[in-house]
C-alpha cells in the first residue's frame, strides 16, 4: 500500500491538505497523524457542492449541530437520535434549489441512510449521486457489531455508490483488513508537520486509576475518566461527578443514583470535576478545559476491553492543557503461545470466512433466506465489517498484552509511555449502594415511566449470549415495580432497613405471591408448605391482582433462577455438578495415558469418596461417556458444559428464554438449537410452573411409515427391545443409529429393519435402499425437514404460542385457549407436562385434524 504524506503548518488542516480532502474525483482513504485536525470542521465548511458526512456515533453530531450558524456552507442537515431533523427538508432542498447551486451538507449515522433506503426509495437514489466523507471509518467498522445497519451502510457505500466515497480516521484498524481490495482506492496521510511529544502514565493496575483520580483532584483539577465498565461509573469519586453514557449504560445505573447527563453546548466542566464517560464518547468531540485523564480497558470482558485506537481518540479528546494522562491496561490474562502466531491465525481465519460468506450470499436470492449467524446483509453483500470486527477484537487484545508494541504505537502518536508510580495513598472508598436503595431508587417517578423501563431492559436481558442487561439487576426492577403497585405500607416499611437481604426480602415476598395469589400450575418444587404461609399477611386490594399478572409470572422465573445461583439446591443436583465436573477433570485423563478403564475407575472413586455414596449405573454410564469424549478428544471437554457454572447457565439460559421466547436462535439442518434444547432433563423440576411438552410419538418411525407406505412406528421400538433385550432408550437410539448409518451396506441395514424392527422384507429392501450406502447425512436431514415441518404446522395451529424443541412444542398452560389435538394431518402427538409426572388435566382434541399442505 502506498501512502501519499502531505503535512501542513499549524494545528488544522489547510494548505494542499485542506485541497486535496475536498477533491471527490476519486476514493480515498486519508489517515489522520492525530485527531483533533479539524477534518470534519473543514466537511462543513465545503462550499462547491453536496456532501454526506457519515459519523457513527451520535455524539459526534450532536456536537457539530450546535456550531451550525458558524459554517461557511449553504446549508445543513443534521441527523440523528435526539436531532429533529427531517428528511423532508432535504427532499424540499434539492427540488427549491437549482442543482448547480445546491451546497447541502448532511451529517448523519450509517442508521439514517439505511433508514431512507428502505422507506424513501426515490431520496436514496438521489444521495446515490452525491460523494461521501465516512469520518472515523474505524469506529464505523466496529459499530457493526452492535448495529448491523453500520455494515449494512459500508456495504451499500462500496457496492451501490455512484458517486467517489473518502474514508478518514486518526487510527486506521490493523492492516486496513476492514478495506475492500477489490475497489482502486488512493491512500493519504495528513497531519501537521510539527508533533508535540506528552508523557502518557502507564499500569496495570485497575486500583491506580482511583488513586490516580483522587490524587489529580486533590491537586485542584478536573478529570475526565473512559470507561465502559458501570462499576466505574457507579464509584463517588468527587461531590461534582456526572457520567456521560448511552442510553444502555443509562438503564442499568439507574439503580445506583449515579448522575448522568447528555452532551450539550454546554461545558460539562463548568460545574463538574469528574466526568465519567463510556464508550460513546471516546471519540468526536472536544474538551475545551485543562484537565487530566485516565483511560481505562479491562480486558476480562469484550465490552470493557480498549484498543489501543480507542485509547488515543480518549487522549486527544483534550484541547486544552492536558496536566497528566494515565492508561490502566488491567486483567489481561495470559496467552498461549505467541502474539504474532496468533495474529497470523486469526488474519487466516479472516480471509477464509470472508470467502465463505461471499460465497454464500451469492447463492441466496432474497434477504428472508438469511440467518441471524449469517454476516450477511439485506443487499446480499457479505458484511466485510461485521467479520472484520471478530476479527480485530481478538488481534487488539492481543497487542494489549504485548508492552513493546504498546510502547511503539504510542509513540506514533507522540506519546511516550512511562510506568506509573502510584503515590503513598489508599484507594478511595466509595460507599456501595444496598439492595433497599437500589430498590428505592428504581421506585422514584411515576408507575408508567417504570413500566416502560422495565418492558425495555427485559427485553434485553442477558441469555445465551444474547442481551445486555443483568438478570439480577432486572429482577430488582421488576420487584421495585411490584412494591409500587401492591403500595402496602408495612411491606415498604422493610426498605428502610440498611440490612435488608436479597435473600431474605425475596423469600417473603415468594411467600407473599403464593398466599395471595396461588397459582395452580405452580410445580411441586415451587410450592410452599400451608404451614409455612400462615403467618404470612392477606393483601387486601384484590383488584391489583389483574395488575401484577404479567409481573408475577416474570418474578418467579427471575427467582427461580436466584435460587438456582445464591441459594441450596436439591441432593441430586449436587451430584450432578460433582459427577460432571470430575468425568471431564483433564488432569485426571492426562494421566491415565489414554486408558477409558483406568480413567473411568479413578473418576468413580473421586466422585464416590466426595458424595459419600455409591454411583447408580446411569451416573457411571454418564461418566463413561464424557471420559470416552475427553480421551478421544481432550479439546473438546472445553467447549462442553461440564463446569458447575456452565451447567447451572444452561437453566438460566432456559428460564430467561421462558420470559423472551422471542428470542431468535440458529437452525441447522432444520433444528433450532436453542436453550430448550440444551436443558438437562435433571432440571426440569426446578421450573416453577408446570410447563405443557407436546411431541411427536415415535418420530422417526412415523416418518419412515410415511416414507415406505408401512403403520409400524407404535410396534418398532417394541420389537427391538425383545429382540435386543434392551431398553426402550437403547432401542430409539440404536434404531435412530441404523437410520443414520449411510456407510452401512445395504444387506446389513435390510437384515437389521426386517429381523430385529419387524418391517416386513420388501419394506426392509425400501428403507434399506434409502438409509444405506447412501450421501452422508441425506437421511437424517430429511427426517429432520419432516420434523421441522409437522411442529411449525401444529405450532400455527395454536398461533405460535409453542417453544419448539426438535420434534416437540413446549407451551405455558395459561395461554392454552383450545384444546390440544393428538393427531394432526394423521401424525400421532403425544400430550404431558414436560416437568411433572402427573397426568396432563386440560382438554385434548383425540379426532385427526388436517392443516396446511404437508408432502404427507
Amino acid at each position: 500500500m502506498n501512502e501519499n504524506k502531505i503535512l501542513f503548518q499549524g494545528q488544522y488542516i489547510n494548505g494542499k491538505a485542506l485541497a486535496e480532502l475536498y477533491d471527490f474525483s476519486k476514493n480515498k482513504y486519508i489517515t489522520k497523524t492525530a485527531p483533533g485536525v479539524g477534518v470534519t470542521t473543514a466537511l462543513m465548511n465545503y462550499q462547491a457542492g453536496n456532501l454526506i458526512i457519515i459519523s457513527p456515533l451520535t455524539p459526534m453530531i450532536k456536537k457539530k449541530s450546535y456550531a451550525a450558524s458558524s459554517y461557511k456552507s449553504d446549508k445543513q442537515f443534521f441527523k440523528c437520535t435526539g436531532l429533529n431533523g427531517k428528511w423532508k427538508t432535504v427532499s424540499d432542498y434539492f427540488i427549491s434549489v437549482p442543482k448547480n447551486k445546491q451546497n447541502l451538507i448532511i451529517n448523519c449515522t450509517p442508521d439514517s441512510i439505511c433508514s431512507i433506503r428502505d422507506k424513501n426509495p426515490n431520496l436514496f437514489d438521489r444521495l446515490l449521486t452525491i460523494p461521501v466523507v465516512v469520518d472515523e471509518y474505524d469506529n464505523v467498522v466496529f459499530q457493526s457489531s452492535l448495529r448491523a445497519n453500520c455494515g449494512r451502510f459500508l456495504e451499500l457505500l462500496f457496492n451501490k455508490w455512484k458517486a467517489n466515497f473518502t474514508l478518514t480516521t486518526a487510527t486506521p484498524n490493523y492492516r486496513n483488513i476492514d478495506v475492500p481490495s477489490n475497489i482502486e482506492i488512493n491512500y493519504i496521510q495528513i497531519g501537521p508537520s510539527k508533533k508535540e511529544t506528552k508523557n502518557l502514565l502507564y499500569t496495570t493496575k485497575y486500583k491506580d486509576a482511583f488513586i490516580f483520580m483522587h490524587r489529580e483532584l486533590e491537586e485542584g483539577r478536573k478529570v475526565a475518566c473512559f470507561s465502559n465498565n458501570s462499576k466505574v461509573h457507579r464509584k463517588k469519586i468527587s461531590e461534582l461527578q456526572k457520567s456521560l453514557v448511552g442510553h444502555n449504560l443509562e438503564l442499568k445505573l439507574e439503580a445506583y443514583d449515579v448522575k448522568t447527563d447528555v452532551l450539550t453546548d454546554e461545558d460539562l466542566f463548568d460545574v463538574n470535576n469528574l466526568i465519567i464517560y463510556s464508550g460513546k464518547y471516546f471519540i468526536g468531540f472536544d474538551i475545551e478545559q485543562d484537565i487530566s485523564i485516565v483511560v481505562i480497558s479491562e480486558a476480562g470482558h469484550p465490552a470493557t476491553t480498549t484498543p489501543l485506537s480507542q485509547v488515543i481518540q480518549a487522549l486527544y479528546r483534550c484541547r486544552g492543557t492536558l496536566h497528566n494522562a494515565l492508561f490502566v491496561n488491567s486483567r489481561l490474562g495470559k496467552l498461549d503461545g505467541d502474539v504474532d502466531s496468533a495474529v497470523n491465525l486469526e488474519l487466516d481465519n479472516f480471509k477464509e470466512e470472508i470467502e465463505f460468506t461471499t460465497q454464500k450470499a451469492s447463492k441466496y436470492w432474497d434477504s428472508f433466506q438469511i440467518k441471524k449467524s449469517d454476516k450477511i446483509t439485506k443487499e446480499l453483500f457479505c458484511d466485510r465489517a461485521a467479520i472484520a470486527t471478530n476479527t480485530l477484537t481478538q488481534i487488539y487484545r492481543y497487542q494489549l498484552m504485548n508492552k513493546d508494541f504498546i510502547k511503539s504505537y504510542f509513540q506514533s502518536y507522540g506519546y511516550s509511555m512511562i510506568p506509573y508510580q502510584a503515590p503513598n495513598l489508599e484507594e478511595l472508598n466509595s460507599k456501595s449502594i444496598r439492595f433497599n436503595e437500589r430498590l428505592t431508587n428504581l421506585m422514584r417517578g411515576d408507575l408508567i415511566n417504570m413500566q416502560l423501563r422495565y418492558d425495555e431492559v427485559v427485553s434485553k436481558v442477558n441469555f445465551a449470549q444474547q442481551g445486555s442487561h443483568n438478570h439480577n439487576q432486572v429482577m430488582e426492577r421488576l420487584t421495585s415495580i411490584i412494591l409500587k403497585i401492591i403500595n402496602d405500607t408495612e411491606i415498604l416499611k422493610k426498605l428502610n432497613n440498611e440490612k435488608l437481604k436479597q435473600r431474605d426480602l425475596y423469600a417473603y415476598l415468594d411467600k407473599l405471591f403464593q398466599r395471595n395469589f396461588t397459582d395452580k400450575n405452580f410445580t411441586d418444587f415451587k410450592k410452599r408448605t400451608d404451614q409455612s404461609l400462615r403467618q404470612i399477611k392477606d393483601l387486601v386490594k384484590p383488584e391489583i391482582k389483574e395488575k401484577l399478572d404479567d409481573y408475577l409470572y416474570h418474578w418467579h422465573l427471575f427467582y427461580a433462577v436466584y435460587r438456582m445461583e445464591k441459594l441450596d439446591l436439591p441432593i441430586d443436583i449436587k451430584r450432578y455438578f460433582i459427577i460432571r465436573a470430575s468425568a471431564a477433570d483433564l488432569k485426571i485423563l492426562e494421566m491415565e495415558n489414554k486408558s477409558v478403564s483406568s480413567a473411568l475407575d479413578v473418576v468413580k472413586s473421586k466422585v464416590e469418596l466426595e458424595l459419600g455414596s455409591a454411583l447408580t449405573d446411569s451416573e457411571i454410564s454418564d461418566i463413561k461417556r464424557i471420559v470416552e469424549t475427553g480421551l478421544d478428544n481432550p479439546k473438546s471437554l472445553a467447549f462442553c458444559r461440564y463446569s458447575e457454572k456452565s451447567i447451572k447457565n444452561s437453566f438460566k439460559d432456559f428460564i430467561l428464554y421462558l420470559i423472551n421466547p422471542e428470542a431468535d436462535f440458529e437452525e441447522k439442518n432444520s433444528r433450532v438449537f436453542n436453550p430448550a434444547t440444551r436443558l438437562p432433563k435433571l432440571f426440569r423440576p426446578l421450573i416453577p410452573f408446570k410447563l405443557v411438552l407436546v411431541d411427536l410419538v415415535s418420530a422417526n418411525a412415523q416418518f419412515v411409515d410415511k416414507l415406505i407406505g408401512t403403520k409400524m412406528y407404535k410396534d418398532v421400538y417394541g420389537n427391538i427391545i425383545s429382540n435386543q433385550d434392551i431398553s426402550r432408550n437403547k432401542a430409539k437410539q440404536l434404531y435412530s443409529h441404523i437410520l443414520n448409518s449411510y456407510h452401512l451396506k445395504r444387506n446389513e441395514a435390510e437384515r437389521f429393519y426386517h429381523e430385529i424392527c419387524g418391517y416386513e422384507k420388501s419394506s426392509a429392501a425400501n428403507l434399506a435402499s434409502l438409509t444405506a450406502q447412501v450421501e452422508k447425512g441425506s437421511f437424517y436431514k430429511q427426517m429432520t425437514r419432516f420434523e421441522k415441518d409437522i411442529i411449525i404446522t401444529y405450532n400455527d395451529h395454536l398461533d405460535n404460542e409453542g417453544i419448539r424443541l426438535h420434534d416437540g412444542l413446549l407451551f405455558l398452560p395459561w395461554k392454552l385457549n383450545s384444546a390440544l389435538p393428538r393427531f394432526v394431518n394423521n401424525y400421532e402427538f403425544e400430550v404431558s407436562y414436560f416437568n411433572s409426572n402427573e397426568s396432563y388435566i386440560g382438554d385434548i382434541l383425540h379426532e385427526n385434524i388436517t392443516i396446511g399442505n404437508l408432502p404427507f
